[in-house]
């Protein structure tokens, strides 16, 4: 259960955090884009859905744990009940730490372990974490600073380009561990390892290669302007509510989203129609974006073509024989429906409560 629990919080609540994260800066950049189809002079910040994603954090975690008490609990217990003797014991010993024959450790009980040297590079890590943060406020905030924004801290270019600033706090970081642990002893270690982190995120950049050809050819063509006029047009003719109509966007994306797990490539598609559409019946390009947060991840964690979907599944075989794909898709549903269910009436009070997405921000 304790590896369902960990795969449903970090992908199906992957678009909800505490901080302001990457993915804050790479969709609010999607839907930058797509707005300027309508308002060439109109920007979202990657802090346009903090005080919503803040709040959503909080709201999913009490959904996870609630449907880990009441229901996975329940189907755990019947999955070990149905286990035969030598698939019970290796159940059996994850519940209890130890190994069938022998009271040894299981292997990879000492993964967490460390020695003293890479202790201190994890508080040394955290000093400077401290001491980055303390500089970045201290440049964002006065209006003295030369990073201020014309119209306070939220026009600052460390808000509105936040993901130098990210990547210079990452590399900070990185190089304070590693020349604390001795991992770094030379300048010439700190580009061979940037190079190697490179190599892992090859896809990425061939991802987001493809997404910006595409965002321009549909601007290009006027293609998205074309769908998103006569989208509002039917909008228009309808006369729904707002809330209404933006069901039907979370219901839609949610089916996309079992074939298309990647939230920024999905974005990318979806974001050059929806944005300008609903930026013509009134609603804002902020509002859309929540939503499409809302709808994007819940249903990731149902759909065996998710990549950490055959991970969890690789590492859930390990101690139950009779786990398949069928197993972890009746434990991911209940999770999937519940949040996706729990987050939109989250939302649908955050609109009748007007209360704002994030700084400056209003809901409707």
């Amino acid at each position: 259960m304790g590896a369902v629990v960990a795969y449903a919080a970090s992908s199906a609540g992957y678009n909800a955090s505490l901080l302001v994260i990457p993915q804050d800066a790479v969709l609010a950049g999607i839907t930058t884009a797509a707005a300027q189809m309508v308002d060439e002079s109109y920007v979202v910040s990657p802090l346009a859905n903090y005080f919503f994603s803040f709040g959503s954090s909080i709201v999913l975690a009490i959904i996870i744990t609630i449907v880990a008490e009441l229901v996975l609990n329940k189907m755990t217990a019947k999955l070990r009940a149905e286990e035969d003797a030598s698939g019970a014991s290796a159940l059996d010993s994850l519940a209890i730490g130890r190994d069938t024959d022998t009271t040894e450790p299981i292997e990879g009980d000492n993964l967490l372990s460390y020695t003293p040297r890479e202790a201190k590079g994890l508080r040394n890590v955290l000093i400077a974490l401290v001491v980055f943060l303390g500089v970045y406020f201290l440049l964002l905030f006065p209006s003295w600073s030369p990073f201020a924004g014309e119209t306070g801290p939220l026009s600052s270019s460390l808000l509105t380009d936040i993901v130098p600033v990210i990547s210079i706090l990452f590399i900070v970081l990185g190089m304070t561990y590693g020349i604390t642990t001795g991992s770094i002893s030379a300048p010439k270690d700190v580009p061979r390892m940037m190079a190697e982190s490179v190599k892992e995120l090859t896809p990425i950049i061939v991802l987001f290669l493809i997404a910006s050809q595409f965002v321009a050819y549909f601007k290009w063509t006027n293609m998205g302007t074309v769908l998103a006029l006569n989208g509002a047009e039917g909008l228009k003719a309808l006369d729904a509510h707002p809330l209404v109509v933006l069901t039907g966007i979370v219901l839609l994306i949610s089916l996309f989203n079992l074939m298309i797990t990647s939230g920024s490539a999905q974005w990318t598609l979806l974001a050059p129609i929806l944005v300008p559409m609903l930026m013509m019946v009134g609603i804002a390009p902020e509002t859309t974006q929540a939503v499409y947060r809302i709808a994007d991840a819940p249903t990731n964690i149902t759909t065996p073509v998710a990549a950490y979907f055959v991970f969890t599944l690789g590492y859930i075989q390990k101690f139950s024989r009779k786990a398949g794909i069928g197993t972890l898709m009746s434990m991911t549903i209940p999770l999937a429906v519940s949040m996706l269910v729990g987050w939109f009436l989250l939302f649908v009070a955050w609109w009748l409560l007007g209360i704002p997405l994030g700084p400056g921000v209003p809901v409707r």
